[in-house]
């Protein structure tokens, strides 16, 4: 679950580069990259006893990457991994 919203100023940068259906095309491919990517960096036994480290490095990426897209992201909730 993440929570959102665009940076005021670049609203209308936004709309050019990627349209008023931004969420749909950013988000969904945003948190699907940044979720395989860092579970790639850790195997089955790991995930286990890492859940909470892997949860919050998921979160840093995130937010990191919604910066690029001018996104700021409020809150991010892990729900399942």
């Amino acid at each position: 679950r993440l929570f959102y919203k665009p940076v005021e100023k670049c609203l209308p940068q936004i709309h050019l580069d990627l349209n008023k259906d931004y969420m749909k095309k950013v988000l969904p491919a945003l948190t699907n990259e940044v979720s395989k990517a860092v579970i790639a960096k850790y195997d089955a036994e790991s995930l286990l006893k890492n859940r909470e480290n892997v949860s919050v490095e998921i979160k840093k990426e995130l937010i990191n990457w919604a910066k690029v897209f001018n996104l700021e992201l409020d809150d991010v909730s892990i729900y399942e991994l």
